[in-house]
């Protein structure tokens, strides 16, 4: 918990916090925990949901479940807080779960929220976001640029895959959901764009190469959760309890591929003498303080409101 910077927010302290922001629950206001752990924020901003929407706006118990998956959502790096938070927002939707929409999944990611994918910075190959695993690196085309295309693209790998059923047959699934999938994919004519093809190409093949080795059929899912970050935008509300991570103890890889974050978002400046790492160092700067900025940059509307515990 410590190498995570996880501490549980009690639940009065999340209370107050969504009292300070004004999130009464109505029914168009669209609620981010971005370092969501076991879901305190969201369950009580659900709580708040049902309440205003079967009170105030006497919404139906059907429309109110879309509402509350539409517009209450989590992300988090620890995949069992991801596994907890995923179980508290059914437990505080119980009561509307005979209305749940078959295939719809609980809108809590298992992502970085700070450094989500990132486009590629390779000339030859500038159409691709790249996600780093243990079992190498997966790309995607920049063309998939929205939550309900990249869900359905990861799903359509993943079964391909676990069924044989081969690219080809992959590829024709892709052009057959067409209307749900982003338009940008394809070409004038309805067929997938080359580059695109390429890029699926490569990734069907790494993911058939792991099922060979029985690395687990689990890659899939994995690469769709991590890529959520980048379609999650123009929330309300932002709230939660970000990781409190010292600079110091942060991995040496991850310190430095976000070291542009820190400069970009004017925590700090690059000098000539000393490097950002050494200027970083001393300060005893804290991770929340980058998520602060991010969660602001990323996923926060213009007129929207921010509300974290922090240091």
């Amino acid at each position: 918990r410590h190498d995570l910077g996880e501490y549980y927010t009690p639940d009065w302290l999340a209370e107050l916090t969504l009292d300070r922001l004004g999130y009464e629950g109505k029914p168009k206001d669209a609620l981010l925990d971005p370092a969501c752990g076991s879901g305190t924020f969201l369950v009580l901003a659900i709580r708040r949901k049902i309440d205003y929407c079967r009170n105030v706006e006497k919404i139906s118990d059907d429309t109110l479940l879309h509402v509350i998956l539409d517009t209450i959502k989590g992300i988090d790096l620890n995949p069992l807080a991801v596994t907890a938070a995923r179980a508290n927002y059914i437990f505080a939707i119980d009561e509307l779960l005979h209305y749940y929409p078959r295939g719809r999944e609980i809108p809590i990611y298992l992502a970085d929220s700070i450094y989500p994918p990132q486009s590629s910075k390779d000339i030859n190959n500038p159409n691709v976001r790249r996600f780093r695993t243990v079992v190498g690196d997966f790309e995607f085309p920049i063309d998939v640029e929205s939550e309900a295309g990249m869900s359905y693209v990861a799903q359509f790998l993943h079964d391909h895959v676990e069924k044989d059923h081969g690219f080809d047959s992959f590829v024709e699934k892709l052009k057959l959901s067409k209307k749900y999938i982003d338009k940008e994919l394809f070409d004038s004519k309805g067929e997938v764009k080359e580059e695109n093809l390429k890029i699926f190409r490569k990734a069907y093949d790494e993911l058939v190469n792991l099922k060979i080795q029985k690395r687990n059929s689990i890659w899939a899912t994995i690469i769709k959760n991590a890529y959520m970050p980048l379609f999650l935008r123009d929330f309300d509300f932002v709230a939660g309890n970000p990781p409190w991570v010292n600079w110091e103890s942060l991995p040496d890889g991850y310190r430095k591929e976000t070291m542009y974050l820190w400069e970009n978002c004017g925590l700090w400046r690059l000098k000539k003498k000393g490097g950002m790492e050494t200027i970083l160092g001393k300060s005893k700067r804290d991770l929340s303080t980058l998520m602060l900025y991010e969660s602001m940059r990323r996923y926060l509307k213009d007129g929207g409101k921010l509300g974290f515990v922090i240091t």
